[in-house]
């Protein structure tokens, strides 16, 4: 089935990589509304089945990789990661997302690094492999010369603020639209005169 209704208060949604669903309010601010209503928030962040697939490709990538140079990994992981994190980044939860993930790569990346120099010891590939990068320290790079090729961090896309769809504007050449403009315009002039 191409089509499905369902109650997005009780069940989630999962469309095109992202999971939408509505989360009650905070416990402060959650209390019954006058008309016996609570009030929900609708919540969307990477679908389970978007990080299983992005986790999958950044495992191929080292798996191919196993005898290339830290370069070749860093140059072939940069752009899936920031396609996925750029693609995700207009969710306030990603963030969090944004950060599990951000351990899971640099760990990955140890691992990979450690089969690739068996004989070297998790502090001297930390040290020779890793640098401070802004405030982040242990970041992924590799230095030649002067110049510096680092592993893009999933959690460096900052989340993009997407504005709310607005109703549409009124049009007053509609009987009943100029008389909710009429009576708006009302309101405002009412407010003015009483100094508010």
């Amino acid at each position: 089935k191409k089509t499905r209704i369902l109650n997005i208060y009780e069940d989630k949604m999962v469309f095109l990589g992202y999971e939408f669903f509505k989360k009650p309010l905070d416990t402060k601010i959650n209390r019954p509304s006058e008309k016996g209503n609570t009030k929900f928030r609708l919540i969307y962040r990477p679908s389970p089945p978007s990080i299983r697939k992005f986790k999958r490709k950044i495992k191929n990538v080292m798996d191919k990789n196993k005898t290339s140079s830290i370069l070749t990994v860093i140059k072939e992981l940069n752009p899936i990661i920031r396609g996925w994190a750029q693609y995700f980044r207009i969710s306030r939860q990603s963030m969090r997302t944004f950060a599990n993930l951000r351990k899971i790569i640099w760990f990955s990346m140890l691992r990979w690094a450690k089969k690739k120099y068996r004989r070297k010891s998790s502090a001297k590939i930390i040290k020779a492999c890793t640098g401070k990068y802004g405030n982040q320290v242990n970041q992924w790079r590799l230095k030649r010369g002067k110049q510096s090729v680092w592993l893009y961090r999933v959690d460096q896309a900052k989340y993009l603020f997407v504005p709310k769809l607005t109703e549409k504007k009124l049009n007053p050449y509609v009987k009943a639209e100029r008389e909710k403009l009429e009576a708006r315009a009302l309101k405002i002039s009412i407010r003015r005169k009483e100094g508010f």
